[in-house]
């Protein structure tokens, strides 16, 4: 199992941040995606990875196969007129 922060090199949005409560502060000292890519994608390789929104995830990280794009998908299905919009921080609020 391997765990860390990534710093991204560019702003994190406050949106973002209201959603999953991580700032530039935190990620400061972190490494960058291309320090620890390749441990990372070594634990990916033939992995299903299910992700919010792939577009974006696919924004940050390399082609790693099979993505399933579950919680974007099914928000937009059930909550097609009622949501305000369909990213985490919007539909995580239960």
């Amino acid at each position: 199992m391997y765990n860390t922060l990534i710093h991204p090199n560019r702003d994190i949005p406050p949106t973002a941040s209201a959603g999953h409560h991580i700032t530039l502060k935190h990620v400061a000292d972190k490494p960058l995606f291309e320090e620890v890519g390749p441990t990372v994608m070594g634990y990916l390789e033939g992995a299903v990875i299910v992700a919010h929104n792939t577009q974006f995830d696919r924004s940050m990280i390399p082609e790693t196969g099979s993505t399933v794009d579950l919680l974007y998908r099914l928000g937009r299905h059930l909550w097609p007129d009622d949501a305000p919009a369909f990213g985490n921080q919007v539909l995580n609020t239960g």
